[in-house]
């Protein structure tokens, strides 16, 4: 969110965040190691006419912005409103590995993880195919996907 009080058809209001409640959303691909960015989506609200997919405005905007680096082997980090199972498949079906941290909620994700409780220092792990599903026990739980690397 880059912050902006000015009149635009393009600010967007998000009472969760602390510093720019008003602004412009901005979706990026950047560079891990220097930090640069690579890519940039401006998003223009429900009417704009962006493709939708079927798995929604995440799966888009990933998709979209990873879609110049299919087939290179690269590896993307997503947040918890990015990464979800099915992302996660279609992503390394082109070649693309990734890992982010996922809500238990979301569609696809083990029946099991919503119930267990895991304790501070102890993991469960569970894997279907290339996608491997850890929740880890630290202050909170931290549940995770990532096609990068197996359970060892």
């Amino acid at each position: 969110m880059v912050g902006f009080k000015g009149r635009h058809n393009l600010v967007q209001y998000m009472p969760g965040k602390k510093s720019h409640r008003w602004g412009a959303k901005l979706f990026v691909l950047a560079e891990s190691d220097t930090g640069y960015t690579s890519q940039v989506m401006l998003y223009s609200g429900k009417q704009a006419r962006v493709r939708r997919a079927v798995h929604g405005l995440g799966y888009t905007v990933v998709t979209d912005l990873s879609s110049k680096h299919r087939g290179k082997n690269h590896h993307l980090v997503l947040d918890n409103a990015f990464t979800s199972p099915t992302l996660c498949r279609d992503l390394y079906t082109h070649n693309i590995y990734n890992t982010g941290t996922v809500r238990v909620h979301r569609k696809g994700m083990p029946r099991s993880f919503k119930t267990t409780r895991v304790a501070k220092g102890e993991r469960v792990a569970r894997q279907q195919g290339p996608i491997m599903a850890m929740k880890y026990g630290d202050r909170k739980e931290v549940t995770f996907l990532s096609t990068f690397e197996g359970p060892r």
